[in-house]
C-alpha cells in the first residue's frame, strides 16, 4: 500500500484514512503513522461511535509522548481496515485527554 503524504500546518504527514470496526459499529478517521510509538492512540469519540459506552472499562494505560507527561487511555478490542484489508482485532487505546484538534496516533500495536 501506499499512500501519499498530506500537507498539515504546513508539515508533510503521513496521515492515512482508516475504519475501526467493533461488531456491527464502523468509524472512519484518519490516523498518523508514528513508527516511534508503542501503542495507537485514538479520541474517546470514536469510541463512542464504536459502541463503547464506558471507556474506563477496558485496560488503563498511561501513554508518554515527548514532554513524559502521561496520558491517560483506556484499550479496547478494535479491529482495523486499511484501504479495504482488514487486519483483525488489537487493543486500540481511546483518551478523552486528546485535544480534538490532535491526531490519531497508529503506533506500532
Amino acid at each position: 500500500m501506499k499512500f501519499p503524504y498530506v500537507k498539515m500546518y504546513g508539515i508533510l504527514r503521513p496521515v492515512i484514512p482508516i475504519t475501526l470496526h467493533r461488531g456491527k459499529e464502523v468509524s472512519p478517521t484518519n490516523a498518523l503513522i508514528d513508527s516511534g510509538a508503542t501503542s495507537s492512540v485514538f479520541h474517546r469519540d470514536y469510541a463512542v461511535e464504536l459502541g463503547i459506552e464506558n471507556l474506563e472499562s477496558g485496560e488503563k494505560m498511561a501513554c508518554f509522548g515527548i514532554k513524559g507527561i502521561p496520558l491517560i487511555a483506556y484499550a479496547h478490542e478494535v479491529s482495523l481496515e486499511v484501504d479495504g484489508k482488514h487486519f483483525g482485532t488489537s487493543k486500540i487505546a481511546f483518551s478523552d485527554e486528546l485535544s480534538p484538534e490532535s491526531f490519531n496516533i497508529l503506533g506500532q500495536r
